[in-house]
């Protein structure tokens, strides 16, 4: 009877402790990053990324940009290197329609952590001034997935 009070305080031991091992590595990692642009005279921005956006506006004359970075079964410590290596750089240039485009071109690259695809989840809170219009694709999906709901 001895035994197997001792097997059974065993394996629950180990089944505790594979349990915990799983709970750590079920990690999120999370970082905001924030960036402001000078537009200059442009009155028209565009972000294209294909990323959640939610937007305000102020009365700054300048554009700022939170990105909201997510890691599933991640570590701080990858993510800042992800950081540092320039995965979330954020490109701006003037098109000849004089809009303000916003990319962000490493995204879009695939990467892998120890074989497998980085689950990433990136969102964007865009601070505009009031007279700046605004416009990024997923702002678009929305309304269009808006316009089809309430025309059902």
């Amino acid at each position: 009877m001895r035994t197997y009070t001792h097997m059974h305080t065993l394996t629950m031991t180990i089944l505790l402790l594979f349990a915990s091992f799983t709970v750590m590595g079920q990690q999120i990692a999370e970082k905001t990053l924030v960036k402001s642009f000078n537009l200059g005279e442009a009155q028209t921005v565009s972000l294209n990324v294909d990323a959640p956006v939610e937007v305000r506006e102020t009365d700054n004359p300048l554009l700022r940009v939170q990105m909201k970075i997510s890691i599933k079964d991640g570590s701080n410590a990858l993510l800042k290197s992800l950081v540092r290596a320039g995965r979330y750089n954020l490109k701006h240039a003037i098109n000849e329609e004089g809009t303000y485009e916003l990319t962000a071109p490493a995204l879009d690259m695939p990467v892998k952590i120890g074989g497998k695809p980085l689950a990433d989840q990136v969102s964007f809170v865009i601070i505009k001034p009031r007279k700046v219009a605004f416009s990024a694709p997923a702002l678009e999906q929305e309304k269009e997935a808006a316009q089809t709901a309430s025309s059902l």
